[in-house]
């Protein structure tokens, strides 16, 4: 449809997940015009808010296209103020963004919409002899070494270069294209793994080709900081959070990504390091380090030795094949260990009284801080700032009445509980959504 070597992307409303997300923004990257569609049955949504972001982020030249023009309900006019809202200026609107309406089941405007690339492209000022690319994704390869796969915007990339991305490099001795055949050389718009790396380079990263070692050398000698980077969160931090925390290695940098997008949603937990490759002993002294230090291995081999001495020092290995797997085990953990997000939390209180405690069963009173409580809630019991209890509320009372719910801040009210251990006055109840 469009001339060889002439790069579009085009975005639609599609679901933001973590490894959708990646892709979309890396292609921005490789793309020389992008396409904005916004379909006339569905309108201005908030994945069309996302894409659009990337678009002008990365100052990409666009085109706003209305699809489905033919439904029966189809307002152009409508549309047109949602983009203008959105700050888009369309073309004979006080601006110049170009705009067209398609139907793929009519093939208006299809052709239209073929010159309008090919001439946005046209005007775009090209340097042929520039080799140009960026890197799209990044693996280990437990035989071959550390691996990255290529999308080439500019040139040609061929056997003998060297590819330099951040301060991580590669000779492409070991050049393979998309179905894992070598190849001698890559051109534009063509998908290349290039195995060799000296470490995992950074997806979204743009690259450098040189044609000797010695420039290579010189290049990142100049332009690369020897400072080495602190973590994310400092030490003494770490060790004093409350936070369970978690060491991630995948086995490509688009599975570590969606990895941490996962537990990110998960307000109890905390990502403190990341990595391509196997569970390795540096994982393990770094777990230890921190304190309550959970490693989730996806996709990649645990070593024996590793996952003795992890046993040895009770730290915990999760090794998983599918990110779903790690809602449900964080899930589970939470259940175990009595804690909630705070999503779920339906009511908090303080103990001020305890009146008694016989054959196991303790009343004491509580005031509300907030929200509320009801009768066969489950509840945490925490006493300076740690969790030291989970139990479920068997009856209230209040102006000796029995309620099966009690709400409102400053509100007190008598709570019996069945329970092994002793309450104090101060403690704090947390009470969970069932």
């Amino acid at each position: 449809m469009v001339e060889k070597n002439k790069r579009l992307v085009t975005f639609i409303d599609t679901p933001g997940h973590a490894s959708f997300q990646m892709t979309r923004d890396i292609s921005l990257v490789a793309c020389d015009v992008a396409v904005l569609l916004i379909s006339c049955d569905d309108g201005w949504k908030e994945q069309t808010s996302s894409v659009y972001k990337c678009i002008k982020e990365k100052e990409i030249p666009f085109i706003v296209v209305f699809s489905k023009c033919d439904v029966e309900n189809a307002n152009i006019e409508k549309l047109k103020k949602e983009v203008m809202q959105n700050n888009i200026l369309l073309d004979g609107l006080g601006g110049n963004v170009p705009w067209l309406q398609v139907s793929s089941k009519t093939n208006h405007g299809i052709d239209e919409l073929i010159d309008l690339i090919l001439l946005f492209y046209d005007m775009l000022e090209k340097k042929e002899s520039e080799v140009d690319g960026v890197i799209i994704d990044t693996e280990i390869d437990e035989k071959a070494g550390i691996a990255a796969t290529i999308i080439m915007k500019d040139g040609i990339l061929k056997s003998g270069d060297f590819v330099v991305s951040g301060d991580s490099f590669a000779p492409t001795r070991i050049m393979l294209s998309c179905d894992l055949t070598p190849i001698k050389e890559a051109g534009q718009s063509v998908p290349v793994r290039v195995v060799g790396f000296s470490k995992p380079p950074t997806p979204g990263e743009k690259i450098k080709v040189f044609k000797k070692k010695k420039e290579v050398e010189k290049y990142l000698k100049n332009n690369i900081s020897n400072t080495v980077k602190t973590e994310n969160t400092d030490q003494d931090e770490l060790e004093n959070s409350e936070k369970t925390k978690i060491i991630i290695k995948a086995d490509t940098s688009g599975t570590l990504l969606a990895n941490q997008q996962e537990i990110s949603k998960h307000k109890n937990f905390i990502v403190i390091s990341t990595g391509l490759g196997g569970i390795t002993q540096k994982d393990l002294d770094l777990a230890k380090l921190t304190g309550n230090t959970h490693i989730i291995g996806f996709n990649v081999k645990t070593p024996k030795d590793v996952l003795s001495c992890a046993k040895t020092n009770n730290i915990i290995i999760k090794e998983i094949e599918t990110v779903y797997q790690i809602d449900d085990w964080i899930k589970d953990m939470q259940k175990k260990k009595g804690v909630v997000d705070e999503d779920d939390i339906s009511g908090t209180g303080e103990i001020i009284k305890i009146f008694k405690k016989k054959a196991g069963v303790l009343v004491c009173g509580v005031k509300i801080t907030l929200g509320k409580f009801a009768h066969g809630e489950k509840c945490i019991l925490k006493r300076k700032n740690k969790i030291i209890h989970s139990f479920t509320i068997q009856s209230m009372e209040q102006d000796n009445k029995e309620e099966k719910n009690v709400s409102g801040v400053g509100v007190c009210f008598a709570m019996s509980v069945k329970t092994d251990i002793d309450f104090l006055v101060g403690d704090i109840i947390i009470s969970c959504n069932n």
